[in-house]
């Protein structure tokens, strides 16, 4: 992510001395070599500082909230599985409704891991 910003500042000052966006893209393969972002994005964002950007940084863009991993789904799986520890991960996507792989993260976000067919925490207290 750090190499982008770099790359991302020199295409800023390629604009500055009014380099072309061919002439920018050829400097960027000569200077980063295969560690440089693509001809597309930086043709991308040559036209943005063209056009007046100024920061190097992404922009905060909406998308589709994460409907399978929030704070009443978690609370929910955690009462599940304080109930009983042999609930399978199989049981809390049907329980719960919601993908294999959301429950295998949820269980990751709560530090949780199966052994012997128990969950568990990782990192094992008196308690």
């Amino acid at each position: 992510m750090k190499a982008s910003f770099e790359q991302r500042y020199a295409i800023n000052f390629c604009v500055r001395l009014q380099k072309s966006a061919t002439q920018t893209f050829d400097m960027m393969r000569e200077a980063f070599n295969d560690e440089a972002i693509s001809k597309t994005s930086i043709f991308r964002w040559h036209k943005a500082f063209k056009e007046g950007k100024q920061n190097v940084e992404d922009i905060e863009r909406e998308g589709r909230p994460s409907t399978s991993i929030t704070e009443t789904m978690i609370n929910t799986a955690v009462v599940i599985i304080k109930e009983d520890r042999k609930t399978t991960v199989r049981q809390l996507h049907a329980l719960l409704n919601i993908s294999v792989g959301s429950v295998h993260s949820m269980a990751e976000h709560l530090q949780l891991r199966r052994v012997c067919a128990r969950w568990i925490p990782k990192l094992l207290t008196p308690e």
